[in-house]
């Protein structure tokens, strides 16, 4: 009996030395740091601003292209009734961003579609305070991928994989014209982003925010854009100058900019920035014969609603500055998996 006692304490010490040997092995080979990266992502930006089918259509086409990033943006404006516009508009992301695993750092491609409506009613009478009213919608989705696991040890593995993530979001705000060349815009936004993980807990990150978004005429050829959005799933800071060149063919825009993305729960940081490179196929309106390339200015009797259809189309119905995905991750011993 006493035999037996010594054979059983034996095997017990042994699997417990085993496992405390797994564990030590694991902490020591996937130990590095995790939680959010930072990413610099240097592109050039395409814009082929409104091409006006008629008085009352307009599209836009916006494209991104960098080493590690790639967009392409369209967006659909009408203006179906006198004081009464809609966009409606689509994207495709994909990006090659950094993600912590205990395994150390992983860079990988991952994908995101999005699509969003924005309603605007302008106020009639409007003149340099408040002109309109605006609504919007927008649903992103980001795609999942698995990841080879990673060996911690003889006796233990790590599984990794990325979470792409579920957003949907709204706006409501105003846009006004405080001062000569300038268009103010101010939202409340809300965002409901469910990031479903397998192996840790789910992340969701739903509540209220707020943006701003300024445009400004410096000088008779150039102008400045400065947004700044706090929002739940992440905060967005972008600066753009453009240079506008009026020729009788056309606007053509030469630019910079640069935009910070500062991720929330996980979600990667990114650095975006490079050149802008537009052309705007004559937005001319037969109505009022006022067109981009004329010389008039924000706030006089040629900003007509048709010239406000180009210009309001021009900012893409939906935007989102990166792919909303998070790492999921899970060190198993080997035995566990093979059971």
């Amino acid at each position: 009996m006493l035999h037996l006692f010594a054979k059983f304490a034996a095997v017990a010490l042994s699997a417990i030395c085993l496992f405390n040997s797994a564990s030590l092995q694991a902490q020591t080979t996937c130990d590095n740091s995790i939680g959010r990266s930072n990413n610099h992502l240097p592109q050039v930006r395409l814009t082929l601003e409104p091409i006006l089918y008629n008085d009352f259509n307009a599209v836009f086409l916006l494209g991104e292209a960098g080493h590690r990033h790639y967009r392409i943006n369209g967006t659909y404006g009408l203006n179906f009734c006198t004081d009464h516009f809609i966009k409606i508009g689509g994207e495709w992301l994909t990006e090659d961003l950094e993600y912590k695993f205990y395994s150390g750092r992983q860079r990988r491609w991952v994908s995101q579609a999005a699509g969003g409506a924005v309603y605007r009613y302008v106020l009639p009478f409007s003149c340099y305070s408040i002109i309109s009213f605006n609504l919007s919608f927008d649903y992103s989705k980001a795609n999942k991928q698995d990841l080879k696991s990673f060996d911690c040890s003889d006796l233990s593995t790590l599984q990794r994989r990325i979470s792409g993530g579920q957003n949907g979001g709204g706006t409501l705000g105003f846009t006004a014209l405080p001062w000569r060349g300038g268009e103010v815009t101010v939202a409340l936004t809300y965002d409901c982003l469910r990031l479903n993980r397998k192996h840790q807990h789910d992340e969701n990150l739903h509540g209220y925010g707020g943006a701003v978004a300024w445009k400004q005429r410096l000088w008779r050829n150039v102008n400045m854009k400065i947004i700044a959005e706090i929002r739940r799933p992440y905060e967005f800071y972008e600066a753009q100058f453009d240079f506008v060149n009026w020729t009788m063919g056309g606007d053509y825009t030469l630019g910079i900019f640069g935009n910070y993305t500062h991720g929330k729960k996980s979600l990667p940081n990114t650095i975006g920035y490079g050149i802008v490179l537009g052309a705007d196929l004559g937005a001319q309106s037969c109505r009022t014969g006022c067109s981009r390339s004329s010389s008039c200015r924000p706030n006089e009797p040629c900003l007509s609603p048709v010239y406000d259809l180009a210009s309001w189309a021009a900012v893409p119905a939906v935007y989102i500055p990166e792919v909303l995905a998070i790492t999921d991750q899970i060190i198993l011993l080997k035995t566990d998996i093979e059971e």
